[in-house]
Order: C-alpha cells, then structure tokens, then sequence
C-alpha cells in the first residue's frame, strides 16, 4: 500500500463515467488503479479491491474471498471454476455452475465486481477484526462506519517521530464509484495530509466524512 503507483501530481478525481467529481479540494493524490465503467468501486468496495490485489500479487489468490453483505462467503476459487451467484430473493443467493474454467485477471476483475455488487460497509466490518490499542494501528488497518449508506477509509502510510508520535496517510473511495485517492486533512493545517489516530476517541473526523465511532479494525492474517 505503501508503494502503489500514483497518478501525476494534480490529477482529478474522476467518476465511473470518466468525468470530474465535483470536490477537488480534499485530495492529494490518485492511486493508479482503474475504476471501472460501472457504479461498483465505492468505499467499501475500494478497500476490497485494495486486499484482492494484494493478495493476487503477493501470489496468495486462493485466499481472496469476501463476505456479501447476506453473509454469503464468495471465493475466487468458486468464480475461476465458472460458480457464479443468482439472486433468488433479497436475501438469499444461489450459486450455479455457469461458466468454464477461467483464472486470468480479466475473469479476477469480473469477479470482483460481483463482490462489489453483493458487499459493502456491512459486511467489510463483519469481516475484520477490531483493533484494541494504538500501538496495534499500521497500514491496511481500516476506519470503518457500517450501514446503509456508511463508509471506510484505509490507512496507505504511516511515519514516526523521534518521540514515537505516529501519524496516517488516509485512501478511500466514494460514491458514486470514483478514483481511489488519499485524503487531505483539512482539520490539522500543521498535520496536512497526515492524521492522528485513536482508538480511545469517541469520533474521527476526516476531510470528507465524519465517523461517529473510531471504529478501527483490521484484516486477519
């Protein structure tokens, strides 16, 4: 997360649709990670790409599996295999033989825009874990309001000072499915773009969206 490539330096924030978003001002930067052409990658659905790609790099692909929101585990393994879900009510899902064989990243991409479609804040917060203590927090830790709508941030930096004060570089995506892009902090001139985080505090509040609890939870291992 840490070393993810960036767009140029001023680069907008554009929409599934290709066009600008209209807040240009809470960004610092664009990860280059495509969006898609759909209204999937939103926050919780950026956060899921982010893991899925590190897993599918880190040549960990049999581990990339995600909740639906239903509770419904949909593995990778099950796509390449051509299972593919059907919805029977707005609760319960089918899962059917449909399709060949196919592990490229092309069929990877279309599997996570199912996941995309079926999860979202409700089911990511399910899925991971809390973290207890401030020393505890790192990159690819997320802050996380479950609902419907809710929303989650992903930590991408991190840095110290001499004095073990950490700060965090903030990610997310948003809806309608936008660029991936790291948060100013309109809120800590001095700290711009870093943040302070806490578990302990009540309410964390960023450029774009205030989290009502310091809701800060983890992947498993």
């Amino acid at each position: 997360l840490q070393n993810l490539p960036l767009k140029p330096a001023g680069t907008k924030i554009l929409d599934y649709r290709g066009k600008p978003i209209g807040n240009q001002s809470e960004h610092v930067a664009v990860l280059d990670k495509a969006i898609g052409d759909r209204d999937l990658q939103q926050c919780a659905d950026a956060i899921i790409r982010l893991r899925a790609d590190y897993l599918w790099e880190g040549k960990r692909q049999n581990e990339i599996a995600f909740h639906f929101t239903n509770g419904d585990l949909y593995k990778w393994t099950d796509h390449k295999k051509g299972i593919r879900p059907k919805l029977r009510t707005s609760s319960r899902v089918d899962y059917v033989q449909s399709a060949a064989f196919d592990d490229s990243f092309r069929n990877f991409r279309k599997y996570l825009d199912i996941v995309f479609a079926y999860a979202g804040t409700i089911s990511l917060n399910k899925e991971t874990i809390r973290v207890r203590e401030n020393r505890q927090i790192k990159v690819g830790d997320i802050l996380i309001t479950p609902g419907s709508p809710g929303h989650a941030v992903i930590i991408v930096g991190s840095a110290i000072n001499a004095r073990g004060k950490k700060v965090y570089l903030l990610a997310e995506g948003y809806t309608p499915a936008q660029s991936i892009h790291i948060i100013t902090n309109p809120y800590r001139g001095a700290l711009n773009p870093w943040y302070e985080l806490d578990v302990s505090k009540s309410s964390t509040i960023t450029a774009r969206y205030l989290f009502k609890e310091t809701n800060l939870r983890k992947f498993r291992e």
